[in-house]
């Protein structure tokens, strides 16, 4: 079990963080994936928390209609992590049981042992080049157009919000054949000068360890 404070009160749960593997899980079936969805609405709805269908989901409610075949779990997006945060005791009395939390990127319940929901994070992204043009989600950098405007989409038997031009969104995470269903998939999460600026500064930063020994002396503390 793991115990955090929760507005002042100590909240407990059974965290999956470590144990929660591809190794571990199997894929969910369209009724699982129903169930959980309509769950987290209700839920989320009664304490007034937005949701969209983000990864995943998002790529099967637009290519499929429905749960991706062999998809694992269900993907959504949230912008008030606030308010997520503060009512997870809540939520857990309710079935919604939190089991894992990555401030600030990710947290993941469940309603049994079958299927998981992931709620991702949708923030501004502060003190960087960035900060401007672009959102945090899941901690990786993306384009703030993307993410302006809503819509509503028809999946599993009820509406659920999800960006305005989904198309669009799914082109950039999928890349351009994302309509090709694959056996596996790579997501493109990151804006691409992002990632060449950050492969560069960790190639300045391993010259600079090697420079001054850095690796050598860390050993031996």
């Amino acid at each position: 079990m793991t115990t955090i404070t929760i507005q002042g009160k100590p909240f407990s749960y059974e965290d999956e963080l470590k144990t929660l593997t591809r190794s571990t899980i199997t894929p969910i079936t369209q009724e699982e994936g129903k169930l959980i969805l309509e769950t987290t609405k209700t839920l989320f709805d009664e304490i007034g928390l937005e949701f969209c269908l983000a990864y995943g989901t998002l790529l099967g409610a637009v290519r499929e209609g429905g749960i991706i075949p062999g998809d694992e779990d269900v993907d959504i997006y949230i912008k008030d992590e606030a308010k997520l945060h503060d009512h997870l005791p809540w939520l857990y009395e309710r079935g919604l049981k939190l089991i894992r939390m990555v401030e600030g990127g990710l947290y993941s319940f469940r309603i049994n042992d079958h299927c998981y929901i992931d709620a991702y994070v949708l923030k501004p992204v502060r003190f960087s080049v960035w900060t401007m043009y672009c959102y945090s989600l899941n901690k990786h950098v993306q384009p703030k157009r993307f993410f302006d405007e809503q819509t509503e989409i028809e999946f599993l038997g009820q509406r659920y919000l999800c960006p305005k031009h989904p198309e669009t969104l799914l082109e950039w995470w999928y890349g351009s054949d994302w309509r090709t269903p694959k056996q596996s998939k790579k997501g493109h999460y990151d804006v691409t000068s992002y990632k060449k600026w950050s492969k560069f500064r960790l190639n300045i930063l391993k010259i600079g360890e090697f420079c001054l020994g850095y690796k050598y002396w860390k050993k031996a503390k």
